[in-house]
């Protein structure tokens, strides 16, 4: 059974929708967010437009200056160049010809959201801004994030765009750099000089007392354009959560109360149910010509849907289409479909397999050419013999 609906099984959610999430209303007006476990979008709005998107620039900036460093422990000087034009920006104030790690810039850009630091680290990895830029561009491209143009490490408004499906490509990809998930989920860094540096998030939520409880790693982004932006993720009961939004109200740090409320949202309404169970009775077929005359489809593992949690399992209903008799030709058996009153939840085609023995025609003919010859010598020996003992 195992090779019958094995390739049917490995598609677990192959059919899942983008949820139409009616209960959850978002201040911001763009938004994505995916289950990560599957890898799947569940919720979208505008998520495909092209906007500015401030401070999120700087995820590209930083898992481009990680794939570029050899050792994040070593120590650069910081040159002027980096420091001018920035009275407009949050910086850790670093001073021109300072001494400071890789790793302390790499946290000053993702938590404080430093642009002293991503322009150092930027001049100093590829020489200039603009070399640096055409490395942000060049990634952009390999992960095919086809909405979105940079101009600059820090995510000045200037010809500097992308989408928030591209901002959560450039984040799936990000959070695989073990550096980069480390510095993702952190809220609160010491660097080497002893300054503290606290993560935005912490910043922006605690003069409104928003709980971020939910949230276990952020990147913030504001400009006028832009309005409040944040990628984030969660993860609730088992399930990974990334989410990233963009153009909240500019007031009252919308967009963490944006990414706290859909993950709440998401913890109380939705999980994964088991909709098939192991070895659970699918359907029973004839088999023609087959050393058994029937066959039994059953599951061969349970099989889980991420569903919300009014869906009654209980009351699904299993639906089989397909063909009554199995022969050695048969290349689909049929396709069972899972039903939710009239929604149907998961299909998946069932194939014939090789657990099914048929009689094999040419080894049949030949066995009985070989019972018919044996048999004609046992008579033809019994005549010889009977002669024989007529002519004595």
């Amino acid at each position: 059974m195992k090779k019958t609906l094995i390739k049917a099984l490995i598609i677990f959610y192959i059919l899942i929708p983008i949820m139409n999430v009616q209960a959850l209303e978002l201040n911001s007006e763009y938004a994505i967010l995916y289950n990560l476990n599957e890898d799947k979008i569940i919720y979208e709005k505008n998520a495909y437009d092209k906007i500015k998107i401030a401070s999120l620039t700087k995820i590209m900036t930083t898992i481009v200056a990680l794939e570029n460093i050899e050792d994040i422990k070593q120590t650069t000087t910081i040159k002027e160049e980096a420091l001018i034009g920035l009275e407009d920006y949050a910086t850790t104030d670093i001073k021109p010809n300072e001494e400071i790690t890789y790793e302390d810039l790499l946290y000053g850009i993702m938590l404080p959201s430093g642009a002293d630091c991503a322009n150092g680290i930027a001049i100093n990895i590829s020489g200039s801004i603009d070399n640096f830029v055409e490395l942000m561009n060049k990634k952009a491209q390999e992960l095919n994030m086809t909405n979105t143009h940079f101009s600059n490490p820090i995510g000045a408004d200037e010809d500097n765009y992308s989408s928030v499906s591209d901002i959560a490509k450039l984040l799936k990809y990000a959070l695989k750099n073990e550096e980069f998930y480390k510095i993702f989920t952190t809220r609160e860094y010491i660097t080497t000089n002893n300054v503290k540096l606290e993560s935005t998030i912490v910043e922006k939520s605690t003069p409104h007392n928003i709980d971020t409880s939910l949230i276990l790693g952020s990147k913030t982004g504001f400009t006028d354009d832009a309005g409040n932006c944040l990628a984030s993720i969660s993860k609730q009961n088992g399930i990974n959560y990334l989410l990233v939004t963009a153009k909240a109200p500019i007031t009252n740090s919308y967009h963490i109360i944006d990414a706290q409320q859909t993950y709440e949202y998401y913890k109380n309404n939705y999980s994964y149910k088991k909709i098939l169970q192991y070895n659970k009775p699918i359907k029973t077929v004839k088999v023609k010509e087959g050393i058994r005359q029937t066959y039994e489809i059953k599951s061969d593992e349970d099989i889980y849907l991420y569903l919300n949690n009014d869906v009654d399992i209980n009351n699904l209903t299993y639906e089989f289409e397909g063909i009554e008799k199995i022969d050695k030709n048969t290349k689909k058996i049929g396709s069972l479909k899972i039903k939710n009153n009239d929604d149907i939840l998961y299909t998946y085609d069932i194939l014939s397999n090789d657990k099914i023995t048929f009689y094999n025609e040419k080894l049949y003919i030949l066995s009985l050419a070989l019972i018919i010859l044996i048999t004609l010598l046992i008579l033809l020996k019994k005549v010889n013999q009977n002669n024989l003992h007529k002519n004595k």
